[in-house]
C-alpha cells in the first residue's frame, strides 16, 4: 500500500492515466465509485468497505480518535488535571491510541509487503530461482505476516480495552 491509500477515499480507485489498454475497466471503475459514493452518502459505508472491514475500521477508529483530541472540549474526571485545568492527559490518551492504530498500519506496509514483493517477483521469474528459493521465500513471507498479525493482535487488545473502558466519554 502506498503512503496515500484512504480506503475512505470515494474515488480511492480512480481511472488510471497509465493503463490505455484497459479503458474499459476504467470506466466501470468510474462508475462503480460513483456507486460507492452514494452508497457511503446513504447508508455511511460501502460494499467497498465492507470487502475490507478491518482496514476499514482500523482508518475510521484512528482518524476519529485524532479528530476527537483536536476538537475535544471536556475529559472524564480520571483524565481532567485540576491542578492545570487542563484536559490534555485525555488529549494525550487519544492520540496515543490513534498513533498504535497507526504503527500497525505503517508496520504492515513495510514489513509485510517487502517480503511478498519479494516471493511475488521469484515465482514470476521462475527460470531464475530454483525451488528451494521460491519456498524459502514463500516461508519468509508467511513468517512475517503471522509475527504482524500476532503484533497487531496485540494493538488490537489495547483499542479495545481503550474502547470498553473509555466509550461512554468518547464525545466532544
Amino acid at each position: 500500500m502506498s503512503k496515500d491509500f484512504n480506503p475512505l477515499s470515494v474515488w480511492h480507485y480512480g481511472i488510471h492515466s497509465h493503463a490505455p489498454r484497459f479503458w474499459w475497466n476504467n470506466i466501470k471503475m468510474f462508475f462503480q465509485n460513483i456507486c460507492f459514493a452514494w452508497q457511503r452518502a446513504m447508508k455511511g459505508y460501502c460494499d467497498h468497505d465492507i470487502w475490507g472491514l478491518d482496514e476499514y475500521l482500523r482508518y475510521v477508529t484512528r482518524d476519529t480518535l485524532r479528530r476527537l483530541s483536536e476538537t475535544a472540549h471536556g475529559a472524564p474526571v480520571e483524565k481532567f488535571d485540576d491542578e492545570k485545568n487542563s484536559i490534555k492527559p485525555w488529549q494525550d490518551l487519544l492520540n496515543d491510541t490513534a498513533d498504535c492504530i497507526d504503527a500497525s498500519l505503517k508496520e504492515e506496509d513495510e514489513t509485510v509487503d517487502v517480503a511478498w514483493k519479494k516471493y511475488e517477483y521469484a515465482k514470476d521469474h521462475k527460470k531464475n530461482f530454483t525451488s528451494q528459493q521460491i519456498n524459502f521465500l514463500r516461508d519468509a513471507w508467511m513468517r512475517k505476516n503471522k509475527e504482524f498479525e500476532d503484533r497487531k493482535e496485540e494493538e488490537y487488545q489495547k483499542v479495545l480495552d481503550f474502547l470498553r473502558e473509555w466509550h461512554g466519554y468518547l464525545w466532544d
